[in-house]
């Protein structure tokens, strides 16, 4: 039980049911306790927009002529922007870590990108 509300409404329903004389309700509440639902759709949320944001990302990249999008893998899980490849000079490094950066799920970005000078 994750509440006295959902406690005593338990308790109420025993209590109507047919044959039932008292109800001893000796439910405990926990503050902290999430149900599976609860666990599944933050779970769902979750990975909805890490996909999402690596999706945006990517079009960001793909959108940009100083960034070769292909060369550029892109994951995220659980916030963190994990960046891998290789870009061809230190302006198109940073402005690849700014795009990532600049996302509202974002929480951190791995920089595992290669500059090549090229």
């Amino acid at each position: 039980m994750s509440s006295d509300i959902e406690k005593d409404l338990a308790g109420q329903l025993a209590s109507n049911v047919d044959g039932v004389t008292s109800v001893e309700n000796n439910l405990h509440v926990e503050g902290s306790y999430r149900s599976k639902l609860e666990k599944t759709s933050n779970d769902f949320a979750r990975k909805w927009n890490d996909l999402s944001t690596t999706a945006a990302i990517n079009m960001k990249f793909a959108a940009n002529d100083d960034i070769a999008a292909t060369k550029i893998n892109v994951d995220t899980h659980r916030g963190v922007v994990t960046l891998r490849g290789t870009v061809k000079n230190e302006a198109a490094h940073d402005l690849a870590i700014e795009i990532a950066k600049s996302f509202d799920h974002v929480s951190e970005v791995d920089d595992k990108l290669d500059v090549t000078n090229s």
